[in-house]
């Protein structure tokens, strides 16, 4: 349970300690997805490569479950094998071979949630804002959205690396999506599969929705909501309630969760330069609307015009 009511920066006060939040779908105006073991089933090839692979060769000494360290951020996993039973291989032989099997995995391996597209469309009609919530950087998770072509189909795409707290079991990756789509914690659906990640949502605040997945076993569910085995179950749960559109605000929040969240999103954003941003959002919008058939036939004609100009 969360040791304190100042658990992490974001967290929402009530006066028992603990976030408050309904006791259904009934309130949801947010859904924030997991990546790994929910949107794809990569969790299953994950755990086969910590256990079989990168656990051996960096703590050969130990019995390391790979429950301990499911829903982590790959560099923060590190870390703990560090402080918790020390490493036989540096920092750097161990992202390389986490780099090394994201490639594999996400490029040839993972499969996509059955009727993905489908529920985050009916999920758009009614209202409900969207975002994917990963422990994985945004280059891997990039890789998912170009290979099942996802790119726009959330309203927030959000890594533990845009956020400079603490990764799961810590509630803060979720709290801090829930503040970019300005939606209280209280009003969104988590849907996680792994038991640190089911753990983090809980102490967010948020409704959660365990998904099973085979690689994770008996874990313990138990903070979790509702908890379902099938993407039909998934989407029947999801679909079950009332649903309304709060609107683009931040009412939701405390002046001093503000203060910390923007604080927050502002020291990432200055990692990356200004000019840098305009061209990546230029790019993000001529691939948009070049995939649509009018906006291939609008850059047509104007590739058209811009030869008879320099004719």
């Amino acid at each position: 349970m969360c040791p304190g009511p100042y658990q992490s920066q974001l967290h929402r006060f009530v006066p028992n300690g603990y976030p408050s939040r309904p006791d259904s779908l009934t309130h949801m105006t947010a859904v924030l997805f997991d990546m790994d073991g929910v949107l794809v089933d990569s969790e299953d090839y994950w755990v086969e490569f910590q256990r079989e692979e990168i656990l051996p060769a960096a703590v050969p000494d130990a019995e390391v479950a790979v429950a301990e360290t499911s829903g982590m951020n790959f560099r923060e996993i590190y870390d703990y094998l560090e402080a918790e039973y020390g490493t036989a291989i540096s920092r750097e032989a161990f992202v390389e071979r986490f780099e090394a099997a994201a490639e594999e995995i996400y490029a040839e391996r993972a499969a996509l949630l059955d009727g993905l597209h489908d529920l985050l469309a009916e999920l758009d009609d009614r209202g409900v804002e969207t975002a994917l919530v990963s422990s994985s950087p945004h280059d891997w998770i990039d890789m998912v959205l170009e290979r099942f072509d996802l790119e726009g189909s959330f309203d927030r795409v959000i890594s533990a690396d845009d956020v400079d707290a603490a990764s799961k079991p810590a509630p803060d990756v979720f709290e801090y999506a829930a503040a970019e789509l300005g939606v209280p914690t209280r009003e969104c659906v988590v849907v996680e599969d792994s038991e640190n990640g089911i753990e983090a949502a809980d102490r967010a605040g948020a409704t959660v929705v365990a998904y099973r997945v085979p690689a994770h076993g008996d874990i313990d569910r138990s903070r979790a909501d509702a908890v379902v085995d099938s993407p039909a179950a998934l989407r029947d749960r999801l679909l079950a309630g009332r649903h309304r559109r709060p609107g683009r605000r931040l009412s939701g929040y405390r002046p001093g969760q503000l203060r910390i969240y923007l604080r927050l999103r502002s020291k990432k954003r200055d990692q990356v330069s200004l000019r840098e941003r305009r061209r990546r959002s230029r790019q993000r919008a001529i691939a948009v609307v070049e995939r649509s058939p009018r906006g291939a036939d609008r850059a047509g004609r104007r590739r058209v015009r811009r030869s008879r100009a320099v004719a």
